[in-house]
């Protein structure tokens, strides 16, 4: 791969966001996306130290955890900026680390399912009390095709970005 490729790549990408015509209106949600994003949380670990210094019984704390989701989400009713969303889904999440070549509790695998009020904006979709920030892509007769999302957690620890895709 040339030395320069990604430098080009990112130039490239910072002269086409920056050329691209304003949206005319807010894109509108409508019918059911496949979802996949990846979540990660920061590690907090504790440890005591030996009487050489060496690090000894290292212990995770808090919520560190990496995890990815792939399902599905249907925002409900006409193509409208708010209504009710369900989403279905299946999330492998765990530990992101061992101790002693031991994994912390390893990996497990598990349904989520719910439902909410949303609304989106130019720039967010809002599920119940979480705010996403949000890229659109793909937007056919004002209906938004592609979703890119991101967000950060309440309390600053965790994150999570994915991409929302229109089945039909």
């Amino acid at each position: 791969m040339p030395k320069y490729f990604l430098a080009a790549l990112v130039g490239s990408a910072i002269v086409t966001l920056a050329t691209q015509p304003a949206l005319a209106g807010v894109p509108k949600l409508k019918g059911t996306y496949s979802y996949h994003s990846f979540e990660i949380c920061q590690i907090g670990l504790s440890f005591n130290k030996d009487g050489q210094g060496d690090v000894i019984n290292l212990q995770p704390l808090g919520n560190n955890h990496i995890g990815t989701i792939v399902g599905a989400i249907t925002f409900g009713g006409t193509a409208t900026n708010s209504g009710t969303a369900t989403f279905s889904a299946q999330k492998i999440s765990g530990l992101p680390f061992k101790t002693n070549g031991t994994p912390s509790g390893g990996f497990s695998q598990g349904a989520e399912s719910g439902s909410g009020n949303y609304s989106n904006t130019a720039t967010t979709l809002t599920v119940d009390a979480d705010t996403f920030v949000v890229s659109y892509s793909n937007i056919l007769n004002g209906l938004a095709r592609t979703v890119s999302f991101m967000i950060r957690s309440r309390n600053n620890t965790c994150f999570e970005t994915g991409t929302l895709t229109r089945e039909t």
